[in-house]
């Protein structure tokens, strides 16, 4: 896979989250740093705070959500130590979840509710093997009216979210909203989507006072995609923490120049690598990176619209 667009999908980018990973079987593997994924639970210390990763069933080296990326360690660091008031007794929402990694963290830290945004049906189900390994000393929350609910709903426990779920979204369907347009096609929209087992959608109109997103921009096309659900999902004033690594500039470029048209202000634009006390997880091989990666950027963000 190269750096440009890809031309296979609705959106550009069909290999790129395979409901099967066999489909696409060496295709991302000259990008991804190791091709083999642990197979044993993976247990994280951020300072006072263990994140477990579950191994996930059928996933391989070129399954994307299968993998612990390290811009979600970059990310959790930032939020820890830089920016832990954009988190603690906030409503978060992560976008492009994957593993769940900062949003686990989020959690952890305070956050007064955790909602993980994505559309592949193995990263939703996947997302829920997390969820379930952390927040062990909670119950799924079998109080909900809706029995298909239950299953993607979480009690955090002591010293947690009080409120921790899990969301089907398409950044796609945002962008129709704001525009007034109907929902596009997109490929995972697919049998499973629809049928009651599947992840509730994420409602319109739900807003969160902090997006935390990492590792989710490889395409021109999901560059207004990505703009107009920060922007729909954001309260006003609320703040948008994002990890970018940077594997095609013009791509990166194109995303911070069009932060204005959607209202979004850029507060903060460093660049990030990961913290030593986290080298020694990569070094394990439980962290994952592109090796076509001109650099990580952090960025802060603040939604400027008024209603």
């Amino acid at each position: 896979m190269s750096d440009d667009d890809g031309s296979g999908s609705e959106w550009g980018a069909p290999d790129l989250f395979p409901e099967d990973p066999d489909q696409v079987q060496g295709k991302l593997q000259p990008q991804l740093a190791i091709d083999q994924l642990p197979s044993l639970p993976m247990l994280f210390d951020l300072e006072e705070h263990q994140i477990l990763m579950m191994p996930l069933e059928g996933a391989d080296g070129a399954s994307v959500s299968g993998q612990v990326w390290q811009s979600s360690l970059i990310i959790s660091r930032a939020m820890l130590h830089q920016w832990p008031a954009d988190v603690i007794g906030k409503g978060v929402l992560e976008l492009g979840a994957g593993q769940g990694f900062p949003g686990i963290l989020a959690s952890k830290m305070g956050a007064k509710s955790v909602t993980f945004g994505d559309c592949a049906r193995a990263s939703l189900q996947g997302l829920r093997v997390n969820l379930r390994a952390n927040f062990s000393a909670g119950e799924i929350n079998e109080t909900s009216e809706e029995p298909s609910m239950a299953a993607w709903e979480f009690a955090a426990g002591a010293g947690g979210a009080a409120d921790v779920r899990i969301r089907r979204h398409l950044w796609e369907d945002d962008m129709a909203s704001r525009n007034g347009e109907l929902p596009p096609r997109h490929w995972s929209n697919d049998a499973w989507a629809s049928s009651p087992e599947a992840a509730p959608t994420l409602g319109a109109g739900e807003r969160f006072d902090t997006i935390i997103a990492s590792d989710v921009l490889y395409f021109s096309s999901q560059v207004l995609p990505l703009l107009a659900s920060l922007a729909y999902r954001l309260t006003p004033g609320g703040v948008g923490i994002l990890v970018l690594p940077e594997r095609n500039s013009g791509v990166f470029e194109s995303f911070l120049e069009t932060l204005p048209a959607h209202n979004l202000l850029l507060i903060s634009n460093v660049a990030a690598s990961l913290d030593s006390k986290d080298v020694h997880y990569r070094e394990k091989g439980w962290l994952h990176e592109t090796s076509h990666c001109r650099g990580i950027r952090l960025l802060r963000i603040i939604n400027q619209a008024t209603s």
